[in-house]
């Protein structure tokens, strides 16, 4: 036979059920961080509400094993004769403005790597991906797994779709040797 709930049992437990459930109209209803209304304008109590939520920088990681882990794999390694390799890769490490296109428009068509040629096509990511996701993504790989090659900023990446806003086709290795599709952009 169960025992009713009293004032004497919930106190005998250990833990006032009033002053928990005090606790926590008490936050809500005033603190503004909490209570997302009193942050939204200035509240009943004349406080300030709470400076809103920046978002959080994208994550490289993340956005790489979304988009380039099942190809690259997680390890960066690629699949011999399938898919290249970005760990020591030039492609990778080099001029960061290959990179960048490369992310954006994808490539086709054979390129050497590390001593293996691959002949295949990546997609492009340009329209999936904002600046900032590829910068992270860009600079995730570039130091990752071994490579050691310098951060590539939004800014960057804004440059580099600017200067390559026409272009609807993949890249060739052969199109990123050549000197007006290397680098950064300046900003003109």
């Amino acid at each position: 036979m169960s025992q009713p709930v009293t004032y004497k049992r919930i106190m005998r437990g250990g833990l006032c059920l009033s002053a928990v459930l005090l606790v926590f109209f008490a936050v809500q209803t005033v603190h503004p961080l909490v209570n997302t209304q009193a942050a939204s304008s200035e509240s009943e109590h004349g406080w300030i509400g709470a400076i809103p939520a920046m978002a959080a920088p994208p994550d490289g990681a993340k956005v790489y094993a979304t988009r380039c882990g099942s190809c690259h794999q997680m390890n960066g390694a690629g699949v011999t004769g399938v898919f290249p390799p970005l760990a020591g890769s030039d492609h990778v490490t080099g001029d960061p403005g290959t990179l960048v296109r490369i992310i954006m428009n994808g490539m086709s068509g054979p390129v050497e790597v590390k001593g293996y040629t691959y002949n295949g096509v990546m997609p492009p990511w340009g329209a999936a991906l904002k600046d900032d996701e590829i910068a992270a993504l860009a600079t995730y790989i570039r130091s990752s797994w071994g490579n050691q090659a310098s951060a590539i900023s939004a800014e960057d990446v804004a440059k580099v779709r600017a200067a390559t806003k026409d272009r609807k086709q993949p890249w060739t290795a052969e199109e990123l040797k050549k000197d007006e599709n290397k680098g950064i952009p300046s900003a003109d």
